[in-house]
């Protein structure tokens, strides 16, 4: 089985851009229904309004979140 994993985010204004990626799963266990959690903090997001998850140029996902505050 693979995991997946997501990289460093990068913040750019009020957006935030991050990128998953695929390893083998090296825990020795398998996940409830063969999913993973997948969570990440993004440092110095406070402006953050906006998350894009993106595969190379290709965009899987934005997301809006709400102001820290």
């Amino acid at each position: 089985r693979y995991q997946a994993l997501l990289g460093e985010a990068t913040v750019t204004g009020t957006t935030a851009e991050i990128s998953p990626s695929i390893q083998q799963n090296g825990t020795g266990y398998a996940a409830p229904e063969n999913w993973w959690d997948v969570t990440a903090n993004i440092p110095n997001s406070a402006a953050v309004d906006t998350v894009k998850v993106v595969c190379g140029a290709k965009t899987l996902a934005e997301l809006k979140v709400p102001p820290k505050g």
